[in-house]
């Protein structure tokens, strides 16, 4: 008797077993409970935090995450945020720069940043090497671990068009990003890709993102910076308000557009609601 015909005699004698009676007992047995494996970190801002969930008190797990938009609508400076506050809460936070570290420091003088990160740049022979940054992702892992600090290192990719494996073309940086993602989420890491969008899409509702398309698949939450409102049509002299779309979330549901605002002095993440985009607003700009 061939092997072909030993299992389908096998695949009868299970379908023989299934009545009608013992179908719902049947499959109960073979129903796994969904657990949510990986915990969640809070960034310490609320309103970031319903950005990657929508469940009270929740926020970050480890994994991809990318910020993208146009030059100069506060990528950057969300980033450099969420690095703040949470090396507050005991994270370890680096910041991978292209750009030199005195630009970084600048920025982050200009934001009042209180809990500077690591900057990490070009001359340290890291960036933008993706083998380099995985094997750094890997160290400061094992780093972590043996510090027993039970949450997970922040890092922030300033700017994914940047990292390449090889010579720099789109196949090398389309094996960045498939080197980078896997080695991310095996060693616990919140990463976060700082990421600028085409030309031809600048403006426009419908973002491209610059880089491997792959990155989009791979990562867990894509959020997209859309400039709502200029600073010379609100009639606000030093700030704009500034709306997040996002469009891809792996860890569970959350709104679609989240809104702030963007001031000189970076975002504006009020306890109220007062500063920030009512739903009425998001509701507006989603028709």
């Amino acid at each position: 008797m061939s092997k072909g015909t030993d299992n389908l005699q096998a695949q009868d004698q299970v379908v023989e077993t299934i009545t009608s009676d013992n179908v719902l007992s049947f499959l109960k047995t073979k129903a796994k409970p969904v657990v949510d494996l990986k915990p969640r970190f809070t960034t310490g801002i609320e309103s970031i935090d319903k950005m990657f969930t929508s469940r009270s008190g929740s926020g970050m797990k480890a994994g991809n995450y990318i910020l993208a938009g146009d030059p100069g609508c506060g990528k950057s400076t969300m980033a450099l945020h969420i690095l703040d506050s949470m090396k507050a809460l005991g994270h370890v936070t680096v910041y991978l720069a292209y750009e030199g570290k005195d630009q970084i420091f600048e920025v982050m003088n200009r934001l009042g940043i209180q809990n500077i990160p690591s900057v990490v740049d070009e001359t340290d022979g890291i960036m933008p090497d993706a083998d380099s940054i995985c094997t750094f992702v890997e160290i400061l892992a094992e780093g972590n671990r043996k510090a027993k600090n039970k949450k997970p290192p922040v890092i922030v990719i300033d700017a994914l068009k940047n990292i390449n494996a090889g010579n720099g073309s789109t196949v090398g940086r389309r094996q960045a990003i498939q080197m980078l993602t896997p080695t991310v989420r095996d060693n616990d890491v919140i990463m976060i890709y700082v990421g600028h969008v085409s030309a031809e899409t600048r403006g426009k509702k419908k973002k491209k993102i610059q880089g491997p398309s792959e990155i989009l698949e791979l990562c867990d939450t894509s959020i997209f910076f859309i400039d709502v409102t200029p600073a010379e049509e609100a009639g606000l002299r030093d700030s704009r308000e500034i709306t997040l779309k996002i469009e891809k979330n792996r860890h569970g549901p959350v709104r679609e557009f989240e809104g702030f605002l963007l001031t000189e002095d970076g975002f504006v993440f009020p306890d109220d609601k007062k500063n920030v985009l009512s739903d009425d607003d998001l509701d507006i700009i989603e028709e």
